[in-house]
């Protein structure tokens, strides 16, 4: 489904009139990813991680490289035809307060996409909301409500809502469940991967934490210094991590004995 090739991305910070540094966030970076399955990108703060999923959007314009999602270039396209294809990745961002508009109502923040795609009427709309709020775990009469009355977790999973009202194919969590108590998190975790058996959705996870990243990813590519260092199944990594960046990351959050 999506195809990753040679992707580079450098930021340019000007340090003076005549001065200015350059930061490769992404260098030459290739993956690949069926539909259906998962990947999570993993590494430090700094790794190139975020940008890699901002690109994927089209939130980053990269430099150079080729972003395929079947046959179709995303870097080729402008206009109707990028907001066409565009729509079939959805991103779901760490923060959700801050990912909606707080005047809106949940209801809004859903059919949002909707609107903007002008597929579907708004009797349509209106229906599909409360099917899709209901399909994430929420209460059909919370959608009158504001998304800044939710909870941290409620807001995580009115922002999976609205994914699934653009009708994204491929969906990228950015650290999406890192700022949640472990209880909600792993409730989102398993509504996330029952969601995706039941719909055949594909997943990418961005987080800094290996050990969760396993237990929602099907494979782990680790990221450093804008490169991707080491891909392979998400088991294979914590039992036999093999660059020393991934060690590293394993290290952090599992003890040598508890990877047999």
């Amino acid at each position: 489904m999506l195809e990753v090739i040679g992707l580079s991305k450098t930021y340019t910070r000007r340090r003076s009139t005549h001065a200015a540094d350059s930061i490769k966030a992404l260098n030459s970076v290739s993956f690949s990813l069926n539909a259906g399955s998962s990947i999570a990108l993993v590494g430090e703060s700094g790794s190139g991680k975020s940008t890699l999923a901002a690109c994927l959007c089209r939130l980053v314009e990269p430099d150079s490289g080729q972003i395929l999602l079947g046959r179709v270039d995303l870097l080729q396209l402008a206009g109707a035809r990028l907001r066409r294809e565009r729509k079939r990745i959805h991103m779901v961002f760490q923060d959700s307060a801050t990912a909606f508009n707080p005047s809106l109502t949940a209801a809004q923040v859903i059919c949002e996409p909707m609107l903007i795609s002008r597929e579907t009427s708004t009797t349509a709309q209106a229906e599909q909301a409360v099917q899709l709020v209901e399909r994430v775990g929420l209460a059909a009469d919370s959608l009158r409500r504001s998304p800044m009355e939710f909870s941290g977790g409620q807001r995580q999973r009115l922002a999976i809502a609205r994914a699934l009202a653009a009708n994204a194919e491929i969906i990228i969590f950015d650290e999406s469940l890192s700022g949640l108590d472990m209880s909600v998190q792993a409730d989102v975790a398993e509504l996330l991967l029952s969601m995706q058996t039941e719909l055949n959705l594909t997943y990418i996870f961005v987080s800094h934490d290996i050990e969760l990243a396993a237990c929602l990813a099907d494979e782990i590519a680790v990221m450093s210094a804008g490169r991707i260092v080491e891909k392979a199944p998400s088991t294979q990594i914590l039992k036999s991590p093999g660059h020393a960046q991934t060690q590293a990351l394993v290290s952090a959050v599992l003890p040598v004995e508890a990877r047999a």
